[in-house]
């Protein structure tokens, strides 16, 4: 498992909608009227999905796009006029322009000038990471520094509370900049299913919102395979006999899906992608077996991740994708 830079994060945001809680509700033709629709696409180079009444707009600007914000009733809200904008359901929004990164609000109005932090994040339990000189800390909807920038590294809220480094050790403040779980891992992730998982030395451990171990992994013998858990579950890989087998454990530890799995992806919206057998299956929570995955772009992403913990033959890859599909899209 690895944490993507502070940085990095930003990129891969960069043009989708982060929120606190947010809801896509379709494209835009689908929430304005078709006359509203086809006012904006007359004005606009590009109209992308609604989130929370919102969408992003571009405009262009010689060789490149400038981007803004409408309503859905084709209002520019946010005029065209950064870089790069990032829609928030807190009602701050992420922008980039010349000067850096900065906040500005769904009436136009700029809350934290481009240029003020080097570094910054979207919005999650109504705060949002800064980074300045070095030094990482949280302003609010307000556009205030609430929690002063004075950690090594901060990461966003989930479930009201945020990793954070200090002294080279990791540990999870609430809102208040309270630490709830002191500061004396190696590393750690974001909680999820009223659990998060941190590392020390060699192993790791799953802790709940009071820093108490629930149970713990030997990093020489078994591992997570995800940073976090989803639907209460989590695929977890370790050594039996002479092989490695995945199977699923809960937040209390307890083994719910078999270990007889080559490789595993955690749940998402109930649902588990598996190999078994060179086969690549859906599962549910239950560990039942929903059907034989077909998708190519699915099984492409699946054995991406696959190919670093078993080993994928040129038969088992196109037994699976098919020769064609293996030709153009796997084979060097």
């Amino acid at each position: 498992m690895k944490k993507l830079l502070f940085s990095a994060m930003l990129v891969a945001t960069a043009l989708t909608f982060a929120s606190c809680g947010g809801k896509t509700t379709g494209p835009a033709n689908e929430v304005l009227s078709k006359k509203a629709f086809s006012a904006a696409i007359a004005k606009y180079a590009d109209v992308g999905d609604f989130n929370d009444g919102v969408a992003i707009v571009k405009v262009e600007d010689g060789w490149r796009n400038k981007s803004g914000v409408i309503n859905n009733k084709g209002e520019e809200i946010v005029a065209c006029n950064y870089t790069w904008i990032n829609p928030s359901s807190c009602g701050m929004m992420l922008f980039r322009d010349e000067n850096g990164l900065g906040f500005v609000n769904t009436k136009g109005e700029v809350m934290v000038a481009s240029g003020k932090y080097d570094d910054a994040e979207d919005f999650s339990d109504n705060l949002a990471c800064v980074k300045k000189d070095g030094k990482a800390g949280y302003i609010d909807v307000k556009g205030s520094e609430v929690i002063p920038c004075s950690f090594e590294r901060a990461y966003p809220f989930a479930e009201g509370l945020a990793l954070v480094r200090k002294n080279d050790k990791y540990g999870y403040i609430n809102t208040k900049a309270e630490f709830v779980v002191a500061p004396a891992y190696d590393d750690g992730y974001h909680f999820a299913c009223g659990v998060a998982i941190v590392e020390k030395g060699s192993k790791e451990y799953v802790i709940d919102k009071e820093g108490t171990v629930v149970f713990s992994l030997d990093g020489n013998k078994s591992a997570f395979l995800e940073e976090q858990f989803s639907d209460n579950l989590i695929p977890v890989i370790k050594e039996q006999g002479r092989k490695m087998v995945v199977g699923y454990m809960n937040t209390t530890g307890e083994e719910i899906i078999p270990f007889e799995y080559q490789y595993g992806l955690g749940f998402e919206d109930g649902n588990a992608v598996v190999m078994k057998d060179n086969k690549v299956y859906n599962i549910n929570t239950k560990g039942e077996i929903l059907g034989e995955v077909s998708s190519s772009e699915i099984l492409i992403d699946f054995l991406d991740d696959a190919q670093y913990y078993i080993d994928l033959t040129s038969k088992v890859l196109i037994d699976l994708l098919g020769e064609d599909v293996y030709e153009d899209e796997w084979d060097d």
